[in-house]
């Protein structure tokens, strides 16, 4: 797999542009950049008012930065990864997300944490491949670890009290011969589909869900013996929620 020590470069870029600082990067944030905005003059259509069921779930969700010591029950993981499952339907296999040409080349992968503040019951530590087809998961090697240096400095501590992370790599050889030049859209694409699926069915089954977007590129390739023609797409780190329900 290609890439380079991307947490490393984040954690120790020099750029003037980038602003570290905590405070200041709230600040940045509350100014929604994103909203675009037009002159007072254009026409304006209000649309009709979300209902409180909608409004209820926005905020339910959030990213958790914190989780419980508990152990996981296999059970819950199982039904999380459920999520992006697929179904045998007469002579097609569904599944719950689309993917550009029915390619479906992004891969899930799980890292199993065990240790004496987080663990997933009855699974060593270790690297694993989910396979969609089959709901089950298939040891790449309990030899092959991941650790905190693989993440940038500011979600060290957020690995350290997750029990799994889940990576989403592409194969490009899967997509490649469909899409040529736009296949890492077009997986990237599918990949997102599949991290929002996790996402809304982790937090349905009690767990708390922190996206990552800056990681060791290197260091996921050895973990599960990625190719040179695999490309990470998306790493998420999962925990059980705190019964505090802080996040």
């Amino acid at each position: 797999m290609t890439g380079n020590n991307s947490a490393e470069a984040f954690a120790n870029s020099s750029s003037s542009d980038l602003i570290i600082d905590p405070a200041e990067r709230e600040l940045f944030k509350k100014r929604h950049l994103g909203l675009r905005l037009f002159e007072p003059e254009r026409k304006r259509i209000p649309l009709p008012a979300r209902s409180t069921g909608d409004i209820r779930a926005l905020y339910l969700r959030s990213s958790s930065r914190s989780f419980s010591p508990a152990r996981v029950p296999l059970q819950k993981l199982s039904e999380v990864l459920v999520s992006i499952t697929a179904h045998a339907a007469t002579q097609e296999i569904k599944f719950a997300y689309p993917s550009a040409g029915g390619s479906y080349s992004v891969q899930p992968y799980v890292y199993v944490r065990n240790s004496a503040r987080c663990a997933v019951e009855g699974i060593a530590e270790g690297s694993y491949y989910y396979n969609p087809k089959e709901h089950c998961l298939y040891e790449i090697g309990s030899d092959r670890r991941l650790d905190r240096n693989a993440h940038a400095l500011i979600n060290r501590p957020v690995f350290d009290q997750s029990s799994l992370m889940i990576c989403l790599a592409i194969d490009l050889s899967a997509i490649e011969p469909l899409y040529a030049g736009e296949s890492l859209r077009m997986a990237t694409i599918e990949a997102g589909m599949m991290a929002q699926a996790l996402d809304l069915k982790g937090r349905s089954m009690g767990f708390g869900v922190c996206h990552i977007g800056t990681i060791d590129e290197s260091a996921v390739g050895g973990a599960f013996l990625l190719s040179a023609r695999h490309r990470l797409a998306h790493t998420m780190l999962l925990g059980l929620q705190r019964a505090d329900g802080r996040s």
